[in-house]
């Protein structure tokens, strides 16, 4: 069995098993666990009680009953609408997404140089000093030049 197992690569593996199944699963290995002398090549009893163990508490303790995969699926399935809701909303289905949002990217570029044409930038640093005296009279610490 060791030989078979040991070039596996993953870990654990998911199992879908009926509530007859784990019952079968989990008389067999209680049975087998009784029995020390048809282990082979084993290092204890304490190796063996040990796999019996975790393999008992992996058939008793599911990581997810059916629900839980159904809940998986859904909610897959509310991901997989939203995806397709973000993708219309640039675009519809044949358009070029990289493209759209380099449109967007100038179109905010755009929105900046125009903010700064009104004068924004400037009436901020105006404003901001007048702003520090009042907080300051107020009894609020001043704020830095630069923000931090």
């Amino acid at each position: 069995m060791l030989r078979l197992t040991g070039e596996e690569e993953a870990e654990y593996y998911l199992v879908c098993l009926s509530p007859q199944s784990r019952w079968l699963l989990v008389s067999l290995v209680d049975f087998i666990g009784q029995f020390y002398n048809r282990w082979d090549l084993w290092a204890s009893d304490r190796e063996i009680d040990q796999l019996v163990a975790e393999t008992t508490e992996g058939l008793y303790c599911p990581m997810a009953c059916s629900d839980d995969i159904q809940a998986i699926n859904t909610t897959l399935a509310t991901i997989n609408t939203t995806l397709g809701e973000i993708r219309d909303a640039l675009g519809g289905v044949t358009a070029d997404l990289d493209l759209r949002l380099v449109e967007i990217k100038t179109e905010v570029a755009d929105i900046d140089v125009a903010l700064a044409d009104l004068g924004l930038p400037d009436l901020i640093d105006k404003l901001e000093p007048m702003l520090n005296g009042i907080g300051v009279i107020l009894g609020a610490p001043p704020i830095s030049a630069n923000g931090a």
